[in-house]
């Protein structure tokens, strides 16, 4: 661990040498990326009307009518488009014993298990708490309404129930609106940021090999005698370390926006990890096996590709059955969307599959880079 400290400190001394350059690429260059496209996208990214369709499970302890009218009422329309009822699901409502008996006196619970939305877990506290209030004024009515007679009395309840259903639909509607999952501009061109500094990192570190200018750092770096696997893994960690740090950076400096919450940016640090991590063990690859044209040629393409991908966002754009196409494409799941979902409240390892994937990929590129050194170093 002695040599390993030693090599990041000389690493990262190095590599702030020349801190203006270093602040201009790995932070000012971000920032404006993101402030332009920001200004430039903003009316692209506009929250759209989706339909919820949401499990939940309810447990009836009630002994009365009212837990029973609940369970049919969700599962007759229009409520049962949008909630799904299954023994199994991750949100629960729980009607108490003697709910029937006095409903202003017992509070509905709601559990939760296993996976779940924080998104569908507000829309279900925020409808089960508009259903108890529907059912106390009710009740609150129907003594005011003892004091009418016959004709008069039925027409008023039925105009009651009606208004009653009619009220709930609208609810869900507007909540459905209110929660679709939709990231401004900012966020988007956040996460776009992030992977656009791995991106500088990635072709900082094909640069550091294959330009002749820095090979005098390359020898100051070997003041730390290392075997080559040392060299591989020291200089592929500490890389993706600074890389990391500068999103670090960024991410505290767009803490102060209104936007974001610093609760929420936390989370993708994991994800900025192994990104970092990914980025700069493709360009130590790249510059391991070709020659310097080859190298730039392939850095300058895997760039192009990011910004078709992910800089203009043309599923929003186009629009339809085929903008849909261009948001479901393998770059957006593998490399925007993790980062997007949590920005949306989502777990931080919610696409731990990709997680698990993304962290294969780094490791192979580690191995390869390291496997190809030393039969450089051999022959």
């Amino acid at each position: 661990m002695q040599k390993y400290f030693a090599y990041l400190k000389n690493d990262f001394v190095l590599a702030f040498k020349s801190w203006q350059k270093v602040i201009i690429l790995y932070l000012f260059l971000p920032i404006c990326l993101m402030a332009i496209m920001t200004l430039s996208m903003s009316s692209v990214f506009q929250a759209e009307s989706t339909d919820i369709e949401l499990p939940l499970a309810i447990e009836n302890l009630d002994q009365g009518h009212l837990g029973k009218s609940l369970q049919s009422y969700l599962a007759q329309e229009p409520l049962k488009e949008y909630f799904q009822l299954e023994e199994d699901a991750a949100i629960k409502i729980v009607i108490p014993k003697n709910f029937s008996a006095n409903p202003a006196q017992e509070n509905i619970e709601i559990i939760t298990s296993g996976k779940y939305s924080q998104i569908d877990l507000s829309l279900v506290k925020n409808f089960m708490q508009s259903w108890h209030q529907t059912i106390i004024d009710q009740q609150n009515l129907a003594k005011e309404t003892q004091q009418l007679e016959g004709q008069q009395a039925e027409a008023f309840n039925k105009k009651l129930a009606a208004l009653n259903q009619s009220y709930q639909q609208d609810f869900v509607s507007f909540q459905a609106m209110q929660t679709t999952p939709s990231l401004k501009a900012v966020e988007y061109y956040f996460v776009v940021a992030i992977l656009y500094i791995c991106m500088i990192g990635m072709n900082a570190s094909t640069t550091f090999v294959i330009k002749d200018d820095f090979k005098g750092l390359n020898k100051r770096l070997a003041i730390v005698p290392l075997n080559q696997w040392q060299k591989t893994f020291f200089n592929w960690s500490s890389n993706t370390l600074q890389i990391t740090f500068f999103s670090i950076l960024l991410m505290i400096l767009v803490s102060f926006y209104p936007a974001f919450t610093i609760n929420t940016l936390w989370k993708l640090i994991p994800w900025m990890l192994v990104y970092a991590g990914l980025f700069i063990g493709l360009g130590q690859v790249l510059s391991q096996i070709g020659s310097k044209m080859a190298v730039m040629v392939s850095v300058q393409v895997i760039s192009l590709l990011f910004a078709f991908v992910g800089i203009v966002p043309m599923g929003d754009i186009i629009g339809g059955e085929f903008g849909q196409i261009f948001k479901q494409n393998w770059g957006q799941k593998l490399f925007f969307q993790p980062m997007q979902d949590i920005l949306l409240g989502h777990h931080v390892f919610e696409h731990g599959s990709i997680y698990l994937i993304l962290l294969g990929l780094v490791f192979i590129l580690v191995l390869l880079n390291y496997l190809i050194s030393r039969r450089k170093a051999v022959a």
